[in-house]
């Protein structure tokens, strides 16, 4: 580096160290940062996960998608299978452990300290610094699709079958049978027919068809004016399940971004600090340079003066 310490007239090396402890103090408040706002960020994806499943969304928490677990099990069906070449290309004898020399093929080629090309190599000090001879061993992932296909069907199939029962429950329309199991229905419903039980036993009409009549006259009625009401009220639960779900999943989607803010604020920090300190460092071999420069002209302006002189006689 021109001008650091000990270099020249400009020493940058002081503009280096403090790049480098302006740099990792943004890499704390990054790292804090990122480490506070991490419990968020989990909050917010689980409630994601929660809402999908209520949702009935493969990808949330207890139905994952197929790509998801095509990702998640693909290293086991994944093999790495080194082909041609030779894997200890470019390593040094001194290098290797007893186990590596052992498995070194044979006729395995060396450069010595000389550049040339050997097929021997010896315990000394010389040799011991031989490089191996020859192209890297080239490694290729293998997989089997075939196994990994059939482990993700079966996951499938497994979380079909365990799915929890509130799965796809927001997107459920409203049923007859939700209705005749609302609460509030059911309640008015059986309060009034023992109401009208009892006015027609104190009548003495318990079995007569005037009380038949009364009893499918009642219950027509309230089925009528308590069906709205009870569709109000299953969508007033359902908005309520993914307006709470949903808020806690935008806590997440917030998170998310300010984290994103603090990595774009640490990479541009780091980077200024870094453009910084290479300007000053081209700034300071830019004025070495001039100074050096500057010093040979006069140098060589003296030179012509001193030989000027001596030929007309100026100097003895």
């Amino acid at each position: 580096m021109s001008g650091g310490k000990g270099g020249g007239d400009f020493d940058t090396s002081g503009m280096e160290k403090a790049a480098k402890e302006s740099n990792a103090i943004q890499k704390r408040i990054y790292d804090e940062s990122i480490e506070r706002g991490m419990p968020f960020y989990e909050a917010g994806r689980e409630g994601l996960g929660t809402l999908m499943d209520y949702m009935g969304i493969a990808g949330g928490n207890s139905q994952k998608s197929e790509a998801q677990l095509r990702e998640e099990l693909s290293p086991r069906f994944t093999t790495m299978d080194t082909m041609g070449g030779n894997p200890f290309a470019g390593r040094q004898w001194s290098s290797l452990t007893e186990e590596e020399r052992n498995s070194l093929p044979e006729n395995t080629m060396y450069i010595d300290n000389n550049g040339d090309l050997t097929s021997n190599y010896y315990s000394d000090g010389q040799r011991r610094s031989n490089t191996i001879y020859g192209a890297p061993a080239q490694s290729t992932k293998v997989v089997d699709y075939d196994g990994l296909d059939a482990a993700v069907q079966e996951r499938l199939a497994q979380q079909g079958a365990d799915k929890p029962d509130y799965y796809g429950s927001l997107m459920k329309s409203f049923s007859q049978e939700d209705f005749q199991q609302d609460p509030g229905y059911q309640f008015r419903l059986d309060e009034g027919q023992k109401a009208l039980e009892r006015r027609l036993a104190a009548q003495g009409k318990t079995f007569s068809p005037e009380a038949a009549k009364a009893m499918v006259g009642y219950n027509q009625g309230m089925a009528s004016q308590e069906y709205g009401n009870a569709y109000n009220r299953f969508n007033i639960d359902q908005g309520n399940t993914f307006n709470r779900l949903a808020s806690i999943a935008g806590i997440g989607q917030t998170q998310t971004g300010q984290m994103a803010g603090l990595g774009q604020n640490y990479a541009s920090a780091v980077g200024q600090t870094n453009s910084s300190l290479a300007n000053a460092q081209a700034s300071a071999a830019q004025a070495e340079a001039a100074n050096r420069g500057s010093m040979f002209n006069s140098l060589l302006g003296l030179g012509g003066q001193l030989g000027a002189a001596y030929m007309t006689g100026g100097l003895a």
